[in-house]
C-alpha cells in the first residue's frame, strides 16, 4: 500500500485533468494499485490487458490478433469514501479497450463496463446508479470456467455475457446466513430519441460457502414490438452453480431460458429493431434452453479448463429451420508470475454463428488461441 499525502494539492491537479490522462500519469508514477489519499478516502486504479494470436476457419484459415482472448481488457478507477455510521460512498468508471487497434471498444460509451455512484452500509446493503451490469449477470458470471471469447458460457447462455445497461439503479443486499440477493431496474436501456422507453427488470439471489456457490437470476425487458407489431417481452431464467472439489478441482453447471429475444440486445440480428434481440423467429414466442458444464483441473503448475455448452431451440415458425449449436473447448493457463497469465486453448462449434448465434447452415467453427493476459 502506499500513502500520498506529502502532497495534496499537486494529486487535486492530477485528479481535475481528464480522466485517461490522469491514469497514465498515475499508472506511471507509482505502477501501484492502491492509493490512500487520506484517513477516508481512497483510490484504485486499476487494468487488464489480454492479447491473443489465433488461428481459425471463421476468416479463411488465417492468422489474426485479437483482444480479449480470456478475459476483456479494460482500464478503471474506484473511488471509495468513509462516511460516518458507517455508511460508505463507492464510484466506479471502466472502459474496455482494444488491444488491437489502439482505442476504445465502444466509442459512444467511453465508460462502457462501467459508470455508477452507490452508497454502501454492511447492515443495509448497497445502492449503485448509473451504468452497471444487471443484478442477475453480476451474480451468474462468478461461475464461469473456459471464458475463451466467443466460445465461453456467453455464447449461448446470453444473458450472462458481458453486457452492461444504461439508467440502471441496483440494490445488493448485505449477506445473511451465506444469502444474498440483488434487483437491478432501468427505465430505458436503449437511450434512443427514435423508440419507445424499454424497461428492464433484473432480480437474482446466491448461496455462498467456501466450496459452493449457487446463484438463480431471472432478467425480463419491457415494451418492445417486433417488425409485425406483435409485442414481446425478451426474457431470461438462469441457475448456476460453482464446486471446488478436494485439490483444487472445481466444476461449474449452469441452465438458461431464454424467451422471445436476447435480453442483453447482444443477438446482433434484426435489422429492423436493429438493437441485437435475435431471430425473428426466435424474437416470435420462440424460446431455447441452454446448458453449460466446465471444470478447472491443476495441471503441472498451471490450469487445464474445459468446457461443453448446448442449446435446446423451440421455434414455434419451423420454416426457417435453425440447428441446434454445440460448443465444447480445452485449455491450459499458466502463471508465468502473480500477474502475468500465459494461456492457449482450442475450441470447436458445432450448427453456431459467433455475431447471430443460430445457424441455418451445418457450420464447424474451430479456434486455436495463444495469448498473454496482465492484471495491474
Amino acid at each position: 500500500m502506499m500513502k500520498i499525502v506529502q502532497n495534496p494539492s499537486y494529486l487535486k491537479q492530477i485528479l481535475k485533468l481528464k480522466l485517461p490522462f490522469s491514469l497514465v500519469i498515475f499508472s506511471n508514477f507509482s505502477h501501484a494499485q492502491h492509493f490512500q489519499l487520506n484517513e477516508n478516502n481512497t483510490l484504485d486504479i486499476y487494468a487488464t490487458f489480454d492479447a491473443a494470436l489465433t488461428w481459425g476457419n471463421e476468416q479463411a484459415n488465417q492468422f489474426k490478433l485479437i483482444s480479449g482472448g480470456l478475459t476483456d481488457s479494460i482500464i478503471g478507477v474506484a473511488l471509495q469514501t468513509q462516511l460516518d455510521h458507517d455508511f460508505i460512498v463507492n464510484a466506479k468508471l471502466e472502459s474496455a479497450i482494444d488491444l488491437t487497434e489502439g482505442q476504445f471498444v465502444d466509442e459512444k460509451h467511453h465508460f462502457n463496463q462501467a459508470a455508477w455512484l452507490g452508497i454502501k452500509h454492511h447492515d443495509y446493503g448497497e445502492l449503485r446508479m448509473g451504468r452497471q451490469y444487471t443484478a442477475a449477470q453480476h451474480y451468474i458470471s462468478n461461475i464461469e470456467i473456459a471464458a475463451w471469447k466467443d466460445f465461453g458460457m456467453g455464447a449461448l447462455l446470453r444473458a450472462a455475457d458481458n453486457y452492461q445497461v444504461a439508467h440502471q439503479v441496483s440494490w445488493f443486499s448485505p449477506e445473511i446466513y451465506h444469502f444474498s440477493a440483488a434487483f437491478s431496474y432501468s427505465p430505458d436501456i436503449a437511450a434512443s430519441e427514435q423508440q419507445s422507453p424499454h424497461k428492464m427488470y433484473s432480480f437474482a439471489t446466491q448461496y455462498a460457502l467456501d466450496t459452493l456457490l449457487l446463484t438463480a437470476g431471472y432478467e425480463k425487458l419491457d415494451h418492445f414490438k417486433s417488425h409485425i407489431n406483435q409485442k414481446i417481452t425478451p426474457q431470461a431464467l438462469q441457475l448456476g452453480m460453482k464446486y471446488e472439489l478436494p485439490e483444487q478441482v472445481q466444476i461449474a453447471l449452469a441452465w438458461s431460458r431464454q424467451k422471445n429475444g436476447f435480453v442483453g440486445l447482444n443477438g446482433m440480428q434484426q435489422p429492423d429493431l436493429n438493437i441485437g434481440l435475435g431471430a425473428d423467429e426466435f424474437i416470435n414466442d420462440g424460446k431455447f434452453d441452454a446448458f453449460y458444464i466446465a471444470t478447472a483441473l491443476p495441471l503441472f503448475q498451471g490450469e487445464m479448463q474445459l468446457h461443453y455448452s448446448s442449446a435446446n431451440l423451440k421455434f414455434s415458425d419451423k420454416s426457417n429451420h435453425y440447428h441446434e449449436p454445440k460448443i465444447m473447448s480445452v485449455g491450459y493457463l499458466y502463471p508465468i508470475s502473480e500477474q502475468l497469465k500465459l494461456y492457449s486453448s482450442l475450441a470447436h462449434a458445432k450448427n453456431y454463428d459467433i455475431d447471430h448465434v443460430f445457424s441455418k447452415n451445418r457450420t464447424h467453427l474451430n479456434r486455436f488461441a495463444l495469448g498473454l493476459n496482465y492484471d495491474f
